[in-house]
């Protein structure tokens, strides 16, 4: 007899173990699946880690090139400092210079089961100061993942970081005086002191230097700066736009003043740039065929070294130059030109590019551009300002001496306290400018010292007013009779970027400069005002400056990559 509840529960088992053999599968399949997908997921992570990793090793590379590079470069001697590219020019495919060379890793233990291999492929000449280099980096994972990466990168001169500021001194900074205003960042390659409130619209920074043995301290009275609506409203057309350009315009105007400034203290040392033998910008002036007119009158073409204002070849003024602009007949400047002695300037000047001056560069009077730029504030449309500014006027002077300012014949400029110690501190300076009087002790043997003193004889020779050969001092120029010939004036304005090896000093009015003053010692005596309205055609990040270029002193910058892929190993 059958059982009915029997077979119920035989049934009910026979379900159960089904049911139970099934959810097995499913489980089973489940951790099948768990496991390929964790194999494939810790796939995936050796892939990208490794990936990660030659990547890290090529910035490394990079970055040991230039540092390599870098400590080769600025060792003695200074001159010739493009030619010293030349390092690059030695190369194998795991090595890099001919002195002090980059030893690229060639299948070396990284950590963490990796073995990297960097390989230089290529060393291209692009340029004089430029060498682009083609550099591979690989990475092989303990599992034997690897992975490829190649760069193309540039090592190059470009223009200073320095010319990022309106007020660069590599020195100590100093802004006495209520009625100061800088329009622009102001550094310094020591300490800063204030005065009497300043007004400065941008950052003030200080710098950390053995050299100088400054702790890098913004001190004194301090300094006030505007807000993003009254600068808009008073800082006038010349002052570097805003960021935001206007309060309707969505984008951002790079390096515009923002409202928002900091003070930076016990910060890096800033490089700048010494303007050592000419041989790089000379071999500049020739490549750009750079050029000087005065009206229809070429000047200078390229490099001038020829028969000074006397019109006499063999005395104390060749070299020197005169340039003179009205309005009618302006000085007239194409790229960069050198004139190998003094430069006495004055007037309206048009045209974009860079005079070097193997000594002093005079400033007898107001200098200003025919084309200014201008930056209305605000701007409801800045592209159509960078397209019309990239057109205008824009004049370097840069001297291996001093820049001068103003009738250096009167006392008002040898008088100044900030011509000579104490406030002036003896320094280091390059041998070039040995010969233009700057070893003060005239012994080479324990290097080329300045005692500072700017007030005093410089061992070279000028002609002075009554046409005689005299001793020259250092703020003089090679012929007092030329300098007072251009009938020297008060100094109100200054449209240019003024740098210099030594000292920016002079005696002015109430003055304006639109543009920068980059140098080691500062000492103008104003009376009045005085202002700089930073040219932000000048900034490395502006949208005004990048396709601007006047061959103003260049330092070397840090590798720029140009090209990037990953490649097959």
């Amino acid at each position: 007899m059958i059982n009915p509840a029997a077979n119920q529960r035989g049934v009910i088992l026979f379900s159960v173990l089904i049911l139970a053999s099934v959810l097995m599968l499913l489980v089973g399949a489940m951790l099948l699946s768990g496991q390929t997908a964790l194999k494939s997921m810790q796939g995936w992570r050796s892939h990208d880690a490794t990936l990660f990793k030659a990547q890290s090793v090529m910035g490394k590379a990079k970055y040991d090139i230039y540092s390599k590079f870098r400590t080769y470069y600025t060792a003695p001697p200074a001159a010739n400092l493009a030619s010293k590219f030349a390092w690059f020019d030695t190369w194998s495919a795991h090595s890099l210079g001919s002195s002090s060379a980059y030893q690229a890793p060639n299948a070396a233990d990284a950590g963490d089961g990796y073995v990297v291999t960097v390989t230089i492929d290529n060393v291209q000449k692009t340029g004089r100061g430029v060498r682009t280099v083609g550099l591979k980096a690989q990475a092989t994972a303990s599992d034997g993942t690897t992975r490829t990466v190649y760069e193309l990168v540039r090592y190059r001169l470009a223009p200073s970081d320095v010319f990022d500021y309106a007020y660069f001194i590599n020195n100590f900074g100093w802004l006495y005086g209520s009625s100061i205003t800088i329009n622009g960042n102001v550094r310094a390659n020591g300490n800063v002191e204030t005065k009497s409130t300043p007004t400065v619209n941008g950052d003030v920074t200080a710098a950390a230097n053995p050299v100088l043995a400054t702790i890098g301290d913004v001190y004194g009275s301090g300094w006030r700066s505007d807000s993003l609506s009254s600068y808009r409203s008073s800082s006038g057309t010349s002052a570097r736009p805003t960021d935001p350009p206007s309060t309707t315009w969505a984008g951002n105007w790079k390096m515009g003043y923002s409202g928002t400034v900091v003070e930076r203290e016990k910060h890096t040392v800033l490089d700048m740039p010494y303007i050592a033998a000419l041989d790089d910008y000379e071999y500049l002036a020739t490549e750009m065929n750079g050029q000087i007119k005065v009206g229809n009158t070429v000047v200078v073409d390229n490099i001038y070294d020829g028969a000074g204002p006397d019109g006499v070849t063999g005395t104390a003024d060749d070299g020197m130059v005169v340039l003179n602009g009205t309005s009618s007949k302006p000085i007239t400047i194409s790229g960069p030109v050198v004139v190998r002695g003094d430069v006495v300037i004055k007037g309206v000047v048009t045209g974009q590019g860079t005079i070097y001056a193997k000594r002093n560069v005079h400033i007898a009077g107001n200098v200003s551009y025919k084309n200014a730029p201008s930056w209305v504030k605000p701007d409801n449309d800045p592209e159509g300002t960078v397209k019309t500014n990239t057109a205008k006027d824009m004049l370097g002077l840069a001297a291996k001496g001093n820049i001068i300012l103003g009738d250096y014949t009167t006392s008002a400029v040898y008088n100044s306290t900030y011509f000579k110690p104490p406030f002036v501190k003896p320094y280091d300076t390059d041998p070039t400018d040995s010969d233009i009087g700057y070893d003060t002790d005239g012994n080479a043997s324990n290097g080329c010292r300045f005692d500072g003193n700017y007030t005093v004889l410089d061992g070279g020779k000028k002609i002075n007013t009554s046409g005689k050969q005299a001793d020259r001092k250092y703020c003089d120029s090679s012929n007092d009779q030329a300098f007072k010939a251009v009938s020297p004036s008060t100094i109100t304005r200054i449209d240019g970027v003024l740098y210099t090896n030594h000292l920016c000093g002079g005696s002015t009015g109430s003055i304006v400069v639109n543009g920068a003053i980059i140098s080691r010692d500062e000492g103008i005596n104003f009376s009045g005002a005085f202002k700089i309205n930073w040219d932000i055609r000048l900034g490395s990040e502006s949208p005004d400056g990048m396709d601007i270029d006047i061959y103003l002193p260049r330092s070397l910058v840090r590798p720029l990559s140009l090209y990037w892929r990953e490649v097959r190993p």
